[in-house]
């Protein structure tokens, strides 16, 4: 019966390795969060079992060890095969952390470079809406109004403030990276 749990705890040992290598493999982690919340559950759940099973053969051990017929190294050998489960479910749950930790952090990172990319993007059009707003303005009197030239010129800003921005962006770019 220990042998048989044993071999099924030996499962949970296979399913961890396999999540950790597909994780540092960067291979099919959509399902992380599920498969490390059921494994964690299921482990959790052997070590809670296990630990209270550990103490009550503690208990039968202390309590019959003055039986002159009592097996006693019987289950003695049983409570170490017990304890040795109950450790390797105590380093499988560290390691789910680890791998969860590592997750969190390339999550993380993907985020971050989300949204840095963004943000050059909102830095490289933020005076362009403003030259377009400024030129939508439904008011007399504005800069390239008059003249056959007028669009060209307004354009000719656009476009020169889209490359003034960009070598900002670009140089500041640099700035923070070494």
């Amino acid at each position: 019966q220990v042998d048989h749990m044993l071999k099924g705890y030996m499962h949970y040992q296979d399913l961890v390795g396999d999540m950790e290598e597909r994780l540092y493999g960067d291979r099919n982690m959509e399902t992380f969060m599920n498969e490390w919340l059921g494994l964690k559950r299921d482990l959790l759940r052997i070590e809670r079992v296990l630990l209270r099973t550990s103490r009550v053969m503690k208990e039968v051990n202390d309590y019959y060890a003055r039986v002159e017929d009592f097996p006693e190294n019987s289950y003695i050998d049983l409570d170490e095969h017990i304890d040795r489960v109950v450790r390797s479910a105590a380093l499988q749950l560290s390691k789910l952390d680890y791998l969860y930790n590592f997750y969190s952090a390339r999550t993380n990172e993907k985020m971050n470079k989300m949204i840095y990319i963004l943000t050059i993007i909102s830095a490289i059009f933020l005076p362009l809406n403003l030259v377009v707003g400024f030129f939508g303005m439904n008011t007399g009197g504005l800069p390239f109004a008059e003249g056959s030239r007028g669009t060209l010129n307004a354009v000719i800003l656009m476009v020169t403030l889209m490359v003034i921005t960009s070598a900002v962006v670009m140089a500041w770019r640099k700035k923070v990276e070494k």
